[in-house]
């Protein structure tokens, strides 16, 4: 169940991408990220960010935040996913958090109140 934690961090990390509106964790002006990068012998991203003066400056992740008027999800995307570009993402983050799909299957279950069974083929 370590692994569903950590996965159900990951999908509340919020990670940017080029053009997105950020503010500082703690609240502040409106940044633009400009660059983005893997920090040397990490797994952290750092953010080089465009400030309202024009100054550019880098934070790593957990600094950051995205804009309130800016989040970057799939329900707000003007992007048009299919069901299986969903799926596929899905199944990515599970195969990349090595999660065990049972137990992925059960969150999802108890979420939205799905009673799976699994038994072996007969």
């Amino acid at each position: 169940m370590e692994e569903l934690k950590n996965f159900r961090e990951f999908l509340n990390e919020e990670k940017f991408k080029v053009g997105d509106k950020v503010t500082m964790k703690g609240g502040g002006d409106e940044m633009e990220v400009t660059k983005a990068r893997r920090m040397f012998g990490s797994k952290i991203d750092a953010y080089s960010v465009k400030k309202s003066d024009g100054e550019e400056v880098e934070y790593d992740e957990g600094q950051l935040k995205l804009a309130e008027n800016d989040k970057n999800d799939y329900a707000n995307s003007e992007e048009d996913y299919t069901d299986n570009m969903v799926i596929e993402k899905i199944k990515d983050i599970i195969r990349y958090h090595e999660l065990d799909p049972s137990d992925v299957l059960e969150e999802i279950g108890q979420e939205f109140g799905i009673a799976f069974e699994f038994g072996r083929g007969q």
